[in-house]
């Protein structure tokens, strides 16, 4: 799998680079990470998991369940049982946030409620409320997307993250961005992440498509760099 993996002085240089080498011509796949890429974030990656926990103690507490955990410690609890569970059927050690959050729940409240699934479900949105405040498009990247778009690309989003495909969707929505993607691809979603190689795997298997026909950009050096070079 190719990669432009932002090497540059800033994603408008990489735009550029990708132009003036025309790259487009070359692949038949563009995908490109979320976080720090096609969405910079405002603030630490921690915020929105710290804005849920803290909401969450305040559900708890107003219903007569003070937590007998920290919010961190829950959700690192819940998020470890089910990453081991995906684990041991062969898959990478990761978990969704739909998929843990009952769990983080239960922890924190030391065993399920009557309100325990609406307060599940509740996180989903606390979350999604607090990604859109701690981002912002990055219209480099975006114009870069639409670019290959129009060129006849598919284009795709691989990341690496505990959110899934609809999450990521209604995130990209809230910021303008719907239906920029044809795909996304999510290690919470696949059980694969993007630094064991396996999610690029699963996105050349899934496009039908040769990895070197696909181009990956992104920020990290090695889930989007070393790791995407490995697998082609």
């Amino acid at each position: 799998m190719r990669l432009r993996r932002l090497p540059f002085s800033s994603a408008e240089a990489l735009a550029e680079h990708v132009r003036s080498e025309s790259l487009f011509e070359r692949f038949r796949v563009v995908s490109f990470d979320l976080f720090d890429t096609i969405l910079l974030r405002l603030f630490p990656p921690e915020t929105a998991a710290d804005v849920v926990g803290r909401w969450l103690v305040a559900k708890l507490t107003a219903a007569g369940r003070p937590p007998r955990l920290s919010p961190f410690r829950a959700r690192q609890l819940a998020f470890e049982r089910h990453a081991e569970e995906a684990r041991r059927a062969g898959f990478d050690a990761e978990a969704g946030l739909e998929t843990f959050a009952p769990t983080w729940v239960a922890e924190l409240a030391g065993g399920e409620f009557p309100d325990s699934a609406i307060l599940a479900q509740g996180t989903i949105d606390v979350a999604i409320d607090a990604e859109i405040r701690a981002t912002r498009p990055n219209m480099f990247l975006v114009e870069l997307a639409r670019e290959a778009k129009a060129a006849g690309c598919r284009v795709a989003m691989a990341s690496d993250t505990v959110y899934s495909a609809p999450f990521v969707a209604r995130l990209l929505a809230a910021h303008g961005l719907s239906g920029l993607f044809d795909e996304i691809y999510t290690s919470s979603d696949r059980k694969r992440f993007k630094w064991s190689g396996r999610l690029y795997e699963a996105l050349v298997e899934a496009e039908k498509a040769r990895p070197e026909e696909v181009l990956h950009i992104g920020d990290n050096p090695y889930a989007d760099g070393r790791a995407a070079r490995r697998r082609g």
